[in-house]
């Protein structure tokens, strides 16, 4: 049963990741509903969303593992072995690699920003839902420090992958989220994330924004 489960989570991962970067507007864009701004909700703090990352009952490792194991090249020697190894940034499209008893360069990301989540209505939420947000493998992507710093509780109006040929995916990744939790999304961003897959924006993707 521990098995069967981590592979769920596995592949719940790897399925996320199989269409980067993506040639068509997810069609969860059009089905995340619009506000006309994130309006600040008192209270936020990032406990609100559980004590950090969970482990669920029959695995081994808690979720950060599970979803760096899921993005590390092929030949980890085990699913929560994560000391070592190599995984591609779909923010940066940099390479990362992970060396035992060395500083990690990779940090992992909640799509839809926690406290943007609050802002936009996850602040009526009970504690079991706002943990399960932020413990989703579909909200959670392996990056490097640098693009996860800079990105910080930004959305898309505001914060985009350097990686140009990976925003379409990034949009509707969101957009998934969005859908999935019932979170609206500021107009403003919906329009930076509707032009992200349009023909004329999207460029070849080895071309990256310096």
């Amino acid at each position: 049963m521990r098995r069967v489960f981590l592979a769920l989570c596995l592949a719940t991962v790897a399925l996320a990741l199989i269409a980067l970067p993506r040639e068509r507007a997810d069609p969860a864009i059009a089905q995340v509903a619009a506000v006309a701004s994130r309006t600040k909700a008192p209270g936020y703090e990032r406990s609100r969303f559980g004590p950090g990352w969970r482990t669920e009952r029959g695995m081994g490792c808690d979720m950060r593992a599970v979803v760096i194991g899921a993005a590390l090249s092929p030949g980890t020697k085990a699913p929560c072995a994560i000391d070592e190894g190599t995984l591609t940034d779909p923010y940066s499209g940099d390479s990362l690699t992970l060396a035992p008893g060395g500083a990690s360069p990779v940090e992992i990301d909640h799509v839809f920003p926690l406290s943007a989540a609050w802002d936009l209505g996850a602040s009526q939420w009970g504690d079991a839902r706002r943990s399960d947000f932020a413990n989703d493998p579909l909200n959670l992507v392996a990056v490097s420090r640098e693009e996860n710093q800079d990105k910080s509780d930004q959305l898309p109006s505001q914060w985009l992958p350097s990686d140009r040929g990976n925003r379409c995916w990034y949009a509707g990744r969101l957009a998934r989220v969005a859908v999935k939790y019932e979170l609206p999304l500021p107009r403003a961003d919906l329009r930076a994330m509707k032009r992200q897959c349009s023909p004329i924006d999207r460029v070849h993707p080895l071309s990256k924004r310096r």
